[in-house]
């Protein structure tokens, strides 16, 4: 749910009466709200103009005056999607394309947040390496990793913690970014979904468990920091010792995406079980692109 002046968007996900196959089709729903007068302004019908089915999650920021959309759909379309309400009509963009046939439930794929920066639009998420999976059911992913976790009956899965990131004025797939924050998918540990909060002016905090397969262990990554700036950035190792810069290249000006996990790799955050949590330490600039 966000408002913007007159305007309150709230952004859900419904289950239809029985169509005439008899089937409840699941998908989104949508409410533009005026309110002065606490009426519904945009059409309710069966299918609305950002129809999304199924969809898993579902999240809304403003643009200025537009409403801007996000949903985690497994079929039309199977993707992490984005809709621009320009109008009564929107833009739709897949920040994220999700493999595997349309209505598979199973996509190894869960959505955490949705920012609109000064200059991007972000989404967070986590998913598994899909090259590993044979294929998709609506119950499994089918084969997942079976040939590295041939020795183990413990075949959880390994989800990396990622942004897709898209200027906000150039709404395009070759704009389009994934940018991995942590990856999981060659440790014999995964993460739990993860959550973003804004903590400044395009600066947010990513938040996130780890759990070590297999074991009753987990630990916390309790704080994955980063800015979005639109001048170039100090490149700095995990000491913080600046080792370059970001230049300029032609067509595009750097945007700097900037992580600093929490220093002081071993220390003790919090306890789980039999197990103490510690942080990770790591500091990283990454670029995104920016034309004009």
């Amino acid at each position: 749910m966000a408002e913007q002046g007159d305007t309150l968007v709230f952004h859900t996900s419904r289950e239809k009466y029985a169509t005439l196959d008899g089937v409840h089709h699941q998908m989104q729903l949508t409410f533009v709200i005026n309110t002065p007068t606490m009426r519904v302004v945009n059409e309710l019908g069966d299918y609305q103009s950002n129809h999304v089915s199924h969809s898993f999650d579902q999240y809304v920021v403003f643009d200025g005056n537009s409403h801007v959309l996000q949903d985690h759909g497994d079929a039309s379309p199977r993707a992490i999607v984005l809709n621009k309400s320009v109008g009564s009509e929107y833009v739709e963009l897949n920040l994220y394309n999700i493999p595997g046939p349309k209505g598979a439930n199973a996509t190894g794929v869960s959505v955490g947040g949705f920012e609109a920066s000064s200059t991007h639009f972000l989404a967070l998420f986590h998913t598994v390496d899909h090259s590993k999976v044979r294929s998709y059911t609506s119950y499994e992913l089918e084969g997942y990793m079976e040939e590295e976790l041939s020795h183990i009956r413990v075949r959880a899965e390994r989800r990396d913690v990622m942004i897709a990131a898209v200027p906000r004025n150039q709404l395009s797939a070759s704009q389009v970014e994934h940018i991995t924050l942590y990856k999981y998918s060659d440790k014999n540990m995964t993460s739990s979904k993860p959550f973003m909060v804004r903590t400044g002016a395009d600066r947010y905090m990513v938040l996130w468990n780890e759990y070590e397969i297999g074991t009753m262990k987990s630990y916390s990554f309790l704080q994955e920091t980063f800015q979005v700036e639109r001048r170039p950035l100090p490149v700095c190792g995990w000491q913080g010792q600046a080792v370059g810069r970001l230049g300029a290249r032609r067509g595009i000006q750097p945007v700097g995406l900037r992580s600093d996990r929490l220093r002081g790799q071993g220390r003790l955050v919090q306890q789980h079980g039999d197990s103490a949590a510690s942080v990770h330490a790591a500091d990283q600039v990454i670029r995104l692109r920016m034309s004009g």
